[in-house]
């Protein structure tokens, strides 16, 4: 296949100056047709994480040496829901960095040459849903079975009206891989891409994981040398996870500006600073951060040079053994699992509630649960930084959310309210309540 993919570093250093510390991210990319150029002078990535929940904005810049559709595709660990993004969201994070002044810290660095391509494939499919998102034609689709997907995609062009061309070898295997490590849910953007460069809005893919996520081997399919940042919003725990996952280098202290350029040896990760970012802020870049964050998290950027080369997508378990909980003696099952939020046991509200013999309400307007037990009355509005005790606003150590379906509360700060004292086992992961016989 003769289509280029260019990120090469005058495009990348190009991005770096109009967008520090914005994401280049990747998707691969099909191009129709053999005697078209194709290029990518960036990409931009935005990821939310809760732990169980992930937010993925992404947005690229294209360019063809003449007019033609192509077809990005984005593998994904379970089924997402695929939505527009602000147009401005970018420039909002951009702002939002400089704000709070993340930056990395001085190093010195060498980079390395050569990088093999990776590799691709597919497979038939099941159509979960197709819509239409401004410019973009989204599908996404559910691979069941590899040796159908050719017949698949031959049809998916065909009912386009674009030309259609054997998948390269590349292309092929690189969604096989993802196939075979489980990756069954994948969304394929048909956009139309010209002569001159253009920012494609952006999309927000949202699916729960417990893991953090990125594809990274999806990379590979542009080989070189080059750079990749993720500008990350989540719990301060699940960063320093992160930065211990990514080998995050630590710049050798009193180093003077003349030492010779020999730390850090490539390929290697470099973390920026962190800094608290309210729910107010990230609203800016898209509303739907909050749904997965709360009120607030921690801002952090982390930056990759070298050989586009990955052996494995970021692939960080952030989800925590399950906790049980405990009644006095008798084990609690949920129909959603508790979570661990920010340090915060969370449990379903309904579920918790009725085990302590209390009543259960929602209320579907103003969205927020209503717990009644005698003479005591709670409410949790759902995403705010605070709950009310029989009409007393009081401020909780994290908001009411939904995970899974279910609204989840606070344990500690339910059970204290209902005068019930909470016993933290962490050795077992295990809370205990003690209520009165």
């Amino acid at each position: 296949m003769k289509v280029k993919i260019f990120t090469v570093f005058l495009l990348l250093l190009l991005l770096v100056l109009a967008f520090p510390l914005i994401a280049k991210a990747d998707r691969c990319i099909i191009v129709p047709r053999d005697d078209v150029v194709l290029s990518e002078p960036g990409q931009k990535a935005f990821i939310a994480h809760n732990g169980q929940e992930e937010l993925l904005i992404l947005s690229t810049d294209v360019k063809a040496s003449k007019s033609v559709s192509v077809l990005e595709f984005m593998p994904l660990p379970s089924r997402p829901e695929v939505s527009l993004a602000q147009e401005d969201c970018f420039i909002n994070l951009k702002e939002l960095i400089k704000r709070y002044n993340l930056h990395y810290p001085p190093v010195y660095r060498i980079m390395t040459e050569g990088a093999k391509g990776g590799e691709a494939a597919y497979a038939p499919v099941e159509l979960i849903s197709h819509q239409k998102l401004g410019v973009h034609d989204v599908t996404v689709v559910k691979i069941n079975d590899m040796t159908g997907f050719i017949w698949w995609i031959k049809d998916y062009f065909k009912k386009s009206k674009i030309p259609y061309r054997e998948l390269s070898r590349k292309e092929k295997d690189i969604v096989t891989d993802y196939f075979n490590r489980g990756f069954k849910y994948f969304v394929f953007d048909l956009i139309q891409v010209e002569e001159e460069v253009r920012t494609v809005p952006p999309l927000i893919y949202r699916f729960k994981c417990g893991y953090f996520y990125y594809p990274l081997i999806v990379t590979n399919h542009i080989g070189g040398v080059g750079e990749i940042e993720l500008v990350c919003y989540a719990d301060e725990n699940i960063l320093k996870k992160l930065s211990s996952y990514l080998k995050v280098a630590i710049p050798p202290e009193n180093v003077p500006e003349v030492a010779p350029q020999i730390w850090p040896p490539p390929p290697l990760w470099l973390a920026s600073t962190r800094a608290g970012v309210g729910e107010i802020e990230t609203k800016e870049i898209s509303p739907l951060i909050s749904e997965i964050t709360g009120s607030s998290a921690y801002l952090q950027a982390f930056k990759y040079e070298g050989p586009l080369e990955f052996k494995n997508d970021l692939w960080l378990k952030v989800l925590p053994e399950e906790i049980k909980v405990f009644i006095n003696n008798s084990l609690v099952i949920f129909d959603v699992p508790p979570v661990l939020f920010r340090g915060v046991c969370l449990v379903p509200a309904r579920g918790f509630s009725e085990s302590l013999g209390a009543k259960v309400y929602w209320n579907g307007v103003k969205k927020e649960a209503v717990i009644k037990k005698g003479e005591l009355n709670l409410v949790f509005p759902l995403y705010r930084n605070y709950a009310f005790i029989n009409g007393k606003k009081v401020y909780p150590d994290v908001p009411a959310q939904q995970i899974g379906g279910r609204t989840m509360i606070p344990l500690r700060f339910i059970s204290e309210a209902l005068c019930l004292k909470v016993e933290w086992d962490k050795q077992n992961n295990l809370v205990r309540v003690v209520a009165p016989i």
